[in-house]
């Protein structure tokens, strides 16, 4: 029993130790993950207010509780921002040479300039521009960057962390004004909402990898840890058992559960989650002992319980877990893992490398030739399935403004950027629905199979996007969903162009960011002072629009789905479709049998298991360590200078051992696809001459 005389303080000790550890363990790693002290922030200071919570203000109420916490920290972000903004204009402490310098000096960063010290590069002019002139060869140092811009970054979190404590407080006086006029509760919605937010945030951190990988690798680790905050804060607050329940019963959240309970669920939280669930035995297997060995915690009566090695929840879940069809779910473990892989690392990396060299390319060429090559590459990027539309307006933004900004100025240099982009979008929804979308795939009967046709969750777009007149949903779903799959899915579906490019005009909020961020790049890079600066926000700006608009198609699509389930699912099917569905139907039956775990021969168990593996580590890898796979590399870098020409040089040692680990258990599964189509095939044909085939072992 924690709450014993002595448990009590000894638990809170244990707890505090743990903080400490953790702590500790940044400070270790600050060297190689200068963004970790930020990272820390962010977990603390939702720590810290649950302690408060809990420890001071147990018996106060929640909307007392929740309003007061909202004023603290909105005084607390807009204090230290202001004071922070003011110091930066009146000191003009603006990210230049001189400002970097001179904090590379103070955390005595890794000198590699032979010609003199840092205190000595800013005493001496001469050598000070030589500096500048070598393009600066200390820029790597980040946490020289992350401690001037700590402020800044203290300001919005703490500004988030007041969004969403307003927001909780919103809900929950709904909530009780309402009572049980509804069944959801608002503060359900808002905690998916905001969950989503921080989860496509980590999407949007891969679409801007392929423009500037450095950036996105903090946005993805804020992202991460803002999901765990909102988590953090619903279970202080509320208990997470309850909003367990009030979540499910939301529009998102019911398909989260339908998701999270199949096996395409299944295999992305195994490839996903694998990691974490192994260090969650291991801190079970300590509490367990704890239990029944010190006598604290619970305490254990069952028999059973007192044999096992872990707790009774734990058992239980390991219990349902065994259930699974591990056949079916290592199988689409693997297809997450290259789908991530495909997205995050090698399509970010190709288009980088590309957007790199092409820049470099253009550079002496005329305003009017380089457009028509953006126009035509953006085009042909834009019909590639896995390149999202953000590397391609930051492009427009680094490549084409300083292009123009002698003869239309800074200003006219991104509208003009923006109207190109803006032209490229509408010009790539036409080819996307009227061509791939309509005259390809909407007559064929197998890709309208493939895709879903006859799901609730087309036909729920369908009806949204069929709509007469304005409406919400139309521009939400296609400004907010995947450039390539909505556009597509439009054309087979057949709905009309002029309709849909004229709802998709709102995209011009989307691309503004990220036309700002990219000529803010190169101006930043070229002039350094307050052009850092504002590149940041703009970055952050596009994570935050991008991701919002994400959210709320994911949340318009939800809505019609659960709202008009019976009706949708009364419609009319594609004949077409369901006849080959119903002729592919004793094929799929036959392929799922045979892939089920109880039919694989232990070799071929063996081999999935080691391929997922394989490809979780690997996956973790890219995610976790991916300066220490690949070289840091921007779109405003040279190939020749940053990589001495070779392209290959951008993977460094360890990143060949995990794309040997990726590509070798992408290459299980494709192995093993060819071998169940073809034992498919042979059980097809036995048993069309009814013939008994033999055993699977």
């Amino acid at each position: 029993n924690w709450k014993g005389k002595i448990q009590g303080p000894l638990g809170k000790i244990l707890l505090g130790s743990c903080l400490v550890l953790f702590l500790i363990g940044v400070l270790l790693v600050v060297d190689s993950y200068s963004a970790a002290p930020l990272l820390a922030f962010m977990v603390l200071s939702v720590s810290t207010m649950a302690f408060i919570k809990r420890g001071l203000f147990k018996d106060v109420d929640k909307l007392i509780w929740l309003r007061s916490l909202t004023l603290a920290l909105l005084v607390c972000s807009l204090g230290v921002g202001l004071i922070w903004a003011f110091w930066v204009w009146y000191d003009e402490r603006y990210w230049d040479t001189e400002v970097k310098v001179e904090y590379y000096d103070l955390l005595e960063c890794e000198n590699i300039y032979a010609n003199a010290t840092f205190k000595e590069l800013l005493a001496n002019s001469t050598l000070l521009d030589q500096f500048i002139a070598d393009g600066e060869p200390f820029e790597d140092c980040g946490a020289a960057y992350i401690v001037w811009v700590s402020p800044l970054v203290f300001s919005v979190v703490t500004l988030c962390l007041a969004l969403t404590s307003w927001f909780v407080l919103r809900a929950e006086k709904r909530r009780q004004r309402l009572k049980q006029a509804v069944k959801v509760e608002p503060l359900a919605q808002v905690f998916m909402t905001l969950v989503l937010l921080a989860v496509l945030g980590m999407w949007v951190a891969a679409s801007i990898a392929s423009a500037t990988s450095a950036v996105s690798d903090t946005i993805l680790a804020m992202a991460l840890l803002s999901l765990l905050t909102m988590v953090g804060i619903a279970a202080g607050v509320f208990g997470l058992s309850y909003m367990k329940s009030q979540v499910k019963q939301t529009s998102l959240g019911k398909k989260f559960y339908e998701f999270g309970t199949s096996d395409w669920g299944k295999g992305f939280v195994t490839v996903t989650m694998g990691p974490l669930f192994l260090a969650f035995l291991c801190l079970d297997m300590i509490t367990q002992f704890i239990r029944k060995y010190t006598g604290l915690g619970k305490t254990i009566i069952d028999d059973t319980e007192k044999r096992s090695i872990f707790t009774k929840s734990t058992r239980k879940m390991i219990t349902d877990i065994k259930q699974w069809e591990f056949g079916s779910v290592c199988t689409k473990g693997l297809i997450w893992g290259m789908f991530f892989f495909t997205v995050s690392i090698g399509v970010a990396r190709i288009v980088l490398v590309f957007l790199s060299w092409l820049r470099e390319e253009l550079d002496p060429v005329s305003v009017a030739i380089t457009t028509g090559i953006i126009i035509a590459v953006g085009i042909i990027m834009f019909l590639l399935p896995p390149v999202p539309g953000v590397p391609v307006y930051i492009t427009i933004g680094i490549v084409l403004v300083s292009k123009v900004e002698d003869s239309m100025g800074f200003v006219g240099g991104i509208m003009y950027g923006i109207a190109l982009s803006l032209g490229l979008k509408i010009s790539a929804i036409f080819m996307q629905q009227k061509i791939i979308g309509e005259m390809w795939g909407s007559k064929s009967v197998a890709i309208r199979s493939m895709v879903g046709i006859n799901s609730v969750e087309l036909r729920a777009m369908r009806r949204a996007l069929s709509e007469p007149g304005p409406s919400f949903g139309k521009v939400a779903i296609l400004i907010g969903g995947p450039d390539w799959p909505t556009s597509v899915l439009t054309g087979i579906m057949r709905l009309s162009y002029p309709v849909m490019a004229f709802y998709s005009l709102p995209v011009v909020f989307l691309i503004a960011p990220c036309v700002v961020s990219g000529a803010l790049l190169v101006k930043a890079s070229a002039e350094g002072g307050i052009y850092e600066s504002l590149n940041s926000l703009a970055v952050t700006l596009t994570v935050v629009v991008q991701s919002g608009s994400m959210i709320v198609a994911a949340q318009t699509l939800a809505k019609y789905a659960v709202k008009y389930e019976a009706e949708l699912r009364a419609e009319e099917p594609d004949q077409e479709v369901l006849k080959l569905e119903q002729k592919k139907a004793r094929k799929v039956a036959i392929a799922k049998e045979l892939a089920s775990w109880k039919h694989l021969s232990f070799p071929t168990k063996l081999l999935h298991i080691t391929s997922v593996l394989l490809m979780t580590a690997s996956c973790w890898a890219f995610q976790l360590i991916g300066t220490t796979l690949f070289v840091t590399f921007d779109i405003t870098d040279s190939i020749d200078e940053d990589l001495n020409g070779d392209v290959l040089s951008l993977i460094k040692d360890p990143g060949y051992v995990a794309l040997a680990a990726f590509g070798a258990a992408s290459a299980w599964y494709f192995i093993f696809r060819f071998i169940l189509g073809r034992r498919v095939g042979v059980k097809l044909l036995m048993t069309r001459n009814e013939v008994t085939p033999a055993s699977d072992d």
